[in-house]
């Protein structure tokens, strides 16, 4: 009797194909099996979709409300048990905290419009000041004024021109070589500074070249490469606002755009020195406090206890009026003259 099961059947025709012909079989078999269980897959799912079918329509009702509701059910929810909390500790009737709402409700409102305004007050003055500040200058400006700026707007810009036509490539590799050879021969930390302004001539020359090479193009070209440097520019200056709050030393932005822009290292060790001898300053103030609030306090304690000796010691106190059980002394004379008298009569 034949006890091998039906795969080992199936696999031992397999292994009795001519060699070449066995892989595609299996293959073969694989995709079948792989067919036949998704097959099983998507019919048991329509089943499962057939039993809840009735209840498909509640559920996605109930999934969607419930996502999009339940935040505002929970704030309501928080809101309320305050609302009643508060009734409670203040013994509040019911219905006079309903026809509160109303006022709470515009007390609320009026708060919050308040602390927005406040918080923006420096901006909201800005504007204000700025919107009648720019009407004035559009329609009061002289007409010279506007003459000479419009004058000086076309100088610049023939001037840029003038720049960027002259900025050819040669000739600012020599001025940047020059510059390097400068760097690497004489540069020392003294003369950091005068390099450091430099720097921002050569890349003014070179963003002239690089735009010179657009044709046409080579205005606006300029104009965002000078965007770039700006914003790098703005990028240093935050970095070092930023360093210098989070190591406890705050700085306001002028001071960080100074920094910045003459490339002057951060004094985190001279401010965390001052810190710490303000530190130290602060601790030695507190033991001297500290050491004369327990003299003043052995001070009163040694008058609290002079005082009650005092009191003891009191020559008017109560213990004058006590009576005091002093014996009663006769001299020898007046006892022999007692005796005289006795013995006369």
């Amino acid at each position: 009797m034949d006890t091998r099961s039906p795969l080992e059947n199936i696999f031992s025709v397999i292994g009795s194909l001519p060699q070449g012909h066995d892989k595609p079989v299996k293959h073969a078999l694989y995709n079948a099996v792989a067919l036949f269980l998704l097959f099983l897959s998507c019919a048991a799912g329509y089943a499962v979709y057939m039993i809840l079918e009735p209840f498909i329509k509640p559920l996605m009702w109930a999934v969607l409300v419930g996502s999009a509701l339940h935040p505002i059910k929970r704030s309501l929810r928080y809101k309320f048990q305050t609302w009643f909390e508060t009734l409670e500790c203040t013994n509040t009737p019911v219905v006079f905290g309903i026809i509160l709402i109303p006022f709470n409700i515009l007390n609320d409102l009026s708060e919050f419009i308040g602390e927005i305004i406040w918080t923006r007050l420096k901006l909201i003055i800005a504007v204000c000041i700025l919107i009648p500040v720019l009407h004035l200058i559009y329609f009061y400006t002289p007409k010279i004024v506007v003459a000479v700026i419009w004058q000086v707007i076309v100088l610049s810009f023939k001037s840029l021109n003038f720049i960027l036509n002259i900025s050819s490539f040669w000739l600012v590799l020599v001025i940047l070589v020059g510059y390097l050879s400068l760097v690497f021969f004489i540069w020392m930390p003294e003369n950091n500074t005068k390099f450091h302004y430099a720097s921002i001539l050569i890349w003014l020359l070179c963003s002239c070249s690089v735009a010179r090479l657009f044709g046409s193009f080579q205005l606006p070209v300029f104009i965002l490469l000078q965007g770039i440097f700006f914003g790098g520019f703005l990028s240093e200056v935050y970095e070092i606002h930023h360093t210098m709050s989070r190591t406890g030393h705050p700085i306001s932005i002028s001071k960080s755009l100074s920094l910045a822009f003459h490339d002057k290292p951060l004094d985190l060790d001279e401010s965390e020195n001052n810190s710490s001898g303000n530190e130290k300053e602060t601790s030695q103030q507190k033991s001297n406090g500290l050491t004369e609030k327990i003299e003043t306090i052995k001070a009163d304690g040694d008058g609290a206890i002079s005082a009650k000796t005092e009191k003891e010691k009191d020559p008017w106190g109560l213990e004058l009026f006590e009576e005091q059980a002093t014996p009663v002394t006769r001299a020898d004379s007046e006892l022999s003259n007692s005796v005289l008298i006795t013995s006369q009569v």
